[in-house]
């Protein structure tokens, strides 16, 4: 990594959080290994598309994108951070030429972006919904996404249920040094690490904070220390955003990923 890249502290921070986004625990592992399981209700949802053209917000590291295009559809995804598309097109230099032809990647804000025609589906996966810090800009990205469907286009995205922390860590509730974790990985470069996760939520403001921070085995970490913000959305306020943005509701299912998230389903009315 060259020195200039490290004496940003947002482009460093924003940086290692991409490479190690595919690596940590609480991240990236499981999900590839129960990649197929939260995948299928986007391919599902795919398959409605009358141009074979899916719009998702929040590329993250490509894990539904290239998924949909291996299957032939033409995916515009966007993501804030280009870092994010970095790994991505990484990842593309394995696939056949056919699957990296089939998505265009934009550095886009998913709360402002307009296509220049409207999409049969956008889907938001890895949770990305509730990574947005408050209630507005929720808001904005479910009324943008209304934007850019056509009449009778779907909106499909999955979030984590509040509960599925608050009840499993009560302990966490109002006190940021409460509940603390320790769990290993290796990062791509197979180094081994020790992450101290420590997890706090604030009910009232329905914000979840997790914190990361990084102990090589040996040596010092090359990792800074990485802030996770949540605002989650509860069953009856989803249902409500939902319909204030201009969607009918066709299905939340709450039994999704063993339980523990919401899946969406919403058509533009």
């Amino acid at each position: 990594m060259n020195k200039e890249l490290m004496d940003e502290p947002k482009i460093y921070y924003e940086y290692n959080l991409a490479n190690l986004y595919d690596y940590l625990p609480t991240f990236g592992v499981w999900k590839r290994k129960n990649i197929d399981l939260i995948n299928k209700p986007f391919l599902e949802g795919a398959k409605r598309t009358t141009d074979g053209r899916v719009l998702e917000f929040a590329t993250a590291t490509g894990m539904l994108t290239i998924p949909l295009a291996r299957l032939g559809y033409k995916v515009t995804s966007l993501d804030i951070s280009s870092y994010m598309h970095d790994i991505v097109n990484d990842k593309l230099k394995k696939e056949e030429k056919y699957v990296s032809d089939n998505i265009t990647l934009l550095r886009q804000d998913c709360t402002k972006f307009v296509a220049d025609e409207p999409f049969d589906m956008i889907g938001i996966p890895d949770g990305m919904f509730i990574a947005l810090e408050n209630q507005k800009m929720q808001m904005e990205c479910l009324k943008n996404c209304n934007r850019n469907l056509r009449k009778g286009g779907r909106l499909y995205f999955d979030i984590a249920k509040p509960v599925s922390i608050a009840m499993s860590h009560p302990e966490c509730l109002y006190n940021p040094d409460s509940y603390v974790t320790y769990k290993r990985f290796r990062d791509k470069n197979d180094i081994p690490f020790l992450i101290t996760l420590s997890t706090s939520i604030e009910p009232w403001e329905q914000r979840c904070h997790l914190h990361y921070q990084f102990n090589e085995y040996q040596g010092e970490s090359v990792y800074p220390d990485i802030d996770i913000y949540y605002r989650f959305v509860h069953y009856g306020e989803l249902v409500l955003m939902l319909e204030q943005s201009g969607f009918k509701v066709i299905d939340i299912d709450t039994d999704f990923f063993f339980g523990r998230y919401f899946f969406v389903t919403a058509e533009k009315i």
